[in-house]
């Protein structure tokens, strides 16, 4: 045990040391103020908050009460930590192969591969403990977590519309702040009834998200907004 934590330890060590390699073309206006208010009236803004938060939130019953729920299962704790660290390794890989996987997709198709993941994700550890199905969930953290963090990232910085700085702040604050610990606090109260349908209520949250576009496609050509790693491709999923 003693090894492979530090085994898990240097990995991560190393996924650090990685230089990032995508590229991101950063189009927000530069202003003196910001007005957050006029930030998040904006339709696009409200819906890139709602999916954020729906994809993002839906980890929160995941990182509160999945250990607890594991070793109800009757896995012991070395189990357990086996399996965070193989979502720890997932998250890595996933940014790893970042560019080349996702170097044309637009932002849109990211928060769609993470909402599909989410609704898989969850309701494969509701629907059954065993562990090479466990083993699958957690390799998954590496598209439900890591996508939504670069999908979110990937908008604010692209945004042409809105003050940079002004949708950090939305972001921070709602789907990776507000958003985490409302959901958390309902998943706390839904487990105390019924720990599996934690996980169906998780499942269930990445399903508007299925049908919600973060970006307007026709309104995006119109003013050429088209969000990917590279400016140079011009081909997108």
């Amino acid at each position: 045990m003693p090894i492979l934590g530090a085994l898990g330890l240097f990995v991560t060590f190393l996924g650090t040391m990685i230089k990032p390699s995508v590229p991101m073309k950063c189009n927000h206006k530069k202003t003196d103020k910001i007005n957050i208010i006029k930030v998040l009236c904006d339709k696009k803004t409200l819906v890139f908050i709602l999916v954020a938060s729906l994809l993002e939130g839906s980890h929160g019953g995941y990182y509160f009460f999945s250990a607890i729920y594991w070793k109800d299962a009757g896995y012991s704790t070395e189990v357990i930590g086996y399996l965070w660290s193989l979502s720890t390794i997932s998250v890595i890989v996933f940014y790893f192969i970042s560019r080349k996987a996702f170097s044309n997709w637009q932002v849109k198709s990211l928060f769609k591969l993470a909402a599909i993941s989410v609704v898989i994700r969850w309701a494969l550890m509701a629907y059954s403990t065993e562990l090479p199905v466990l083993i699958v969930c957690q390799i998954l953290h590496g598209i439900t977590f890591s996508g939504t963090i670069l999908s979110s990232v990937r908008y604010v910085e692209e945004n042409k519309y809105h003050n940079y700085m002004g949708l950090q702040a939305l972001y921070h604050a709602i789907p990776a702040g507000f958003a985490l610990a409302l959901v958390s606090a309902a998943c706390g109260w839904i487990y105390h009834h019924s720990d599996i349908n934690v996980f169906w209520f998780m499942a269930a949250m990445g399903i508007p998200c299925l049908f919600l576009s973060v970006i307007d496609d026709d309104k995006d050509k119109e003013h050429g907004l088209t969000v990917r790693f590279s400016p140079k491709e011009q081909n997108s999923i």
